[in-house]
């Protein structure tokens, strides 16, 4: 245990430069990423993400890679190999100083980010997440530890990337030649298995493998251990439906591959509104209103992915448009029939008065989500700069624009979050997606005088690199914009759910209110 520990004390006191610079970046990564402060400038953090999310792994394996040079295998008059220090010690200590390096800095600082974020619960997951990098870490050992230098391990590791896609395209080329390609499928795992579970073995045979192969080139210096990562990767493949690559098998499945029929509800008119925005430009907002007897009243109702079809054409844009999320409100009719009124599409003025007579089914088809309830999770004041942290991300409100006409106010908010995606983390379909931009969250604005409650149409994207949504509410005149607050709601057992219907024969100038084409105006 002796040698052990002085080769540790020896490398971390050789390279105490790089933990200054560590630390550093991960104290600003916290502060940033576990704190209001990212919300401050969005530019500083633009300026800064870059650094903060590449450059430590980067100088993590670095560090990695000289300090396992020090005392390499290729260099047969290495100093330490007349020391009474066995070849499994240096190993041992050249891995307690890779576990300090990627434990002790970067899930460390991780950590504390989940924490600030109130996302305590899962610090498992991040552990776990380790078994990735650390299969990446085996391979960065073995081949440092037969180079003697830096530049040159950066020469072999492009020269097997380089190597590595040759080989792919070459057997890609004769799949492709000889008809492989078709039908191809190594995987000898059940195809209806949980991706989650797939990468959790694949992670585990790499890392557990490549660790037992590290242990036999360290105890032998036989350069033929290389060899052993052959049968790894062949393992891989086969344990693998469709993918090697854990990046593909981890890949996010869509909520609707398997979904049922669309369901058709009846319509019962069409309704517009005028719009007119900054430039002065006057818009037409379609609007229709739709019943359905299986949703329950009073309560707000999400719709996504809206597709219009307007006269047998595909409309290219739709309201809010096709990857955004309308809030609509159900009420009851005059026989308690649930009714809903969504935004259909728009088109700008001169658009509509060059429609002809000529009447046009409408087809409407869209997403409506739906889930068992939903729990208030966080309140914050209506301002600029608020954070809020959930479930490991932190949401801030970036910008607030409200507009005055004799109609009311007119809001739009954009809020962003950032939020830390743990490899292995059994989070179902939204794995590489954050669940701010799925719409697992509700938002609302609320009147904290009088309790009104408003929803908000959603439409998700990214802003400063980080997902965001934008929010759009219209609210009385008599609002006092300083008593507004935004109500944030995680949805629960969010599920999709398809809906279809059918204007017949509407004559658009006519809904508008236009004359008929080709009469004189008055």
């Amino acid at each position: 245990m002796q040698p052990i520990l002085r080769i540790l004390r020896k490398d971390l006191y050789h390279y105490r430069w790089a933990w200054v610079f560590l630390i550093t970046v991960s104290v600003i990564k916290i502060l940033l990423n576990g704190t209001s402060l990212g919300w401050i400038s969005p530019n500083f953090y633009d300026a800064w993400k870059p650094l903060i999310e590449s450059l430590p792994w980067l100088m993590g394996f670095v560090l990695v890679v000289l300090a396992v040079q020090d005392e390499t295998l290729g260099t047969p008059d290495a100093y330490w190999t007349s020391r009474p220090v066995r070849r499994f010690h240096t190993l041992v200590a050249k891995l307690l100083f890779s576990g300090i390096v990627l434990c002790g800095v970067f899930v460390l600082s991780d950590a504390i980010i989940l924490i600030l974020n109130k996302g305590a619960h899962r610090l498992p997951w991040l552990l776990l997440s380790l078994l990735t990098t650390t299969a990446w870490l085996w391979a960065a050992v073995l081949l440092a530890a037969q180079t003697r230098s830096l530049a040159r391990f950066v020469l072999i590791s492009f020269g097997i990337g380089i190597g590595m896609q040759i080989l792919m395209a070459a057997l890609m080329s004769f799949a492709a030649v000889w008809g492989w390609m078709e039908g191809f499928d190594p995987g000898m795992l059940p195809e209806d298995m949980s991706s989650w579970s797939i990468s959790l073995l694949q992670s585990s045979l790499w890392t557990v493998a490549g660790g037992l192969l590290l242990v036999l080139y360290y105890q032998t210096r036989r350069l033929i251990c290389w060899l052993g990562l052959i049968p790894i990767a062949i393992c891989s493949a086969i344990l693998t439906p469709e993918s090697p690559i854990i990046e593909q098998a981890c890949m996010p499945s869509d909520l609707t591959d398997h979904e049922e029929p669309p369901n058709v509800i009846p319509t019962e008119y069409l309704s517009y509104v005028i719009t007119q925005d900054r430039d002065g430009v006057e818009t037409y907002v379609f609007s229709g209103r739709f019943q359905n007897r299986s949703i329950p009243t009073n309560q707000d109702l999400l719709i996504r992915q809206t597709r219009i079809e307007l006269g047998g054409q595909d409309l290219m844009h739709t309201v809010p448009n096709y990857y955004g999320i309308e809030a609509c409100r159900v009420s009851a009719d005059s026989i308690g029939c649930a009714t809903f009124t969504s935004r259909l599409f728009q088109s700008e003025t001169g658009n509509i008065a060059d429609l002809s007579n000529d009447p046009v089914d409408i087809i409407v088809s869209f997403q409506m989500i739906i889930g068992s309830g939903f729990r208030p999770v966080g309140v914050i004041p209506f301002k600029e700069r608020m954070t809020f942290a959930h479930d490991g991300q932190r949401m801030g409100i970036e910008s607030v624009e409200l507009t005055q006409s004799t109609h009311g106010w007119r809001i739009e908010t954009t809020l962003s979050s950032y939020v830390q995606h743990l490899t292995l983390e059994k989070t179902g379909y939204d794995r590489y997606e954050s669940r701010f931009l799925t719409g697992n969250y509700l938002f609302q604005i609320r009147d904290k005088t009088t309790s009104v409650v408003y929803p908000c149409d959603i439409d998700r994207g990214w802003n400063h690199s980080r997902p965001s949504v934008s929010l759009i509410a219209e609210l009385p005149i008599d609002t006092q914009p300083e008593n507004l607050e935004l109500v944030i709601s995680e949805m629960n057992n969010l599920k999709e759910k398809p809906f279809k219907a059918m204007f017949k024969d509407v004559n658009l100038r006519q809904v508008a209110g236009l004359a008929p084409a080709g009469s004189s105006p008055e």
